[in-house]
């Protein structure tokens, strides 16, 4: 999907976006580098599976990180984010991302998303909070990045 750069005038309240993604092992190998996650639920299955798990779960970043592909191909940056984890992620598991613009505060210029991740069951899993600004039009549009980044 191409990125909608957008303005904050173009927003209505009731607007949704949503972005679907099977997460892999390399997914998760990454995260772990990038973040230093290196917790006993994401690298230990004997400690995982103890703990509750059905076997290792990916770090809570890598799954929250789908909202944030979304805010990207929209040109949003947030200001604010809260995440709350309801149930495991796995390797292999398809998510989906869904966010609804539920707040416009025309005179900040800020706009509020709510979120839920979703599993292939119809799980939810993760569920968000996040606000934060668009661009002016006055800044221009910025270069959109290639088709293959």
């Amino acid at each position: 999907m191409a990125p909608e750069y957008l303005i904050f005038e173009d927003l209505k309240i009731g607007m949704r976006w949503s972005f679907r993604r099977t997460l892999t092992g390399e997914d998760m190998e990454a995260t772990m580098a990038l973040t230093g996650d290196q917790g006993g639920y994401h690298v230990d299955e004997a400690f995982a599976v103890a703990a509750g798990f059905q076997r290792l779960i990916v770090p809570g970043l890598l799954p929250a990180s789908m909202f944030t592909k979304i805010g990207g191909d929209m040109n949003f940056l947030a200001r604010e984010m809260r995440f709350t984890f309801l149930k495991p992620v796995y390797v292999g598991d398809t998510l989906e991302a869904e966010i609804t613009i539920t707040l416009l505060d025309p005179e900040r210029k800020i706009a509020t998303f709510e979120g839920t991740l979703t599993n292939q069951e119809g799980v939810t899993v993760l569920t968000a909070e996040t606000s934060g600004h668009l661009p002016l039009p006055e800044w221009g549009v910025p270069v959109k990045p290639p088709a293959n980044f």
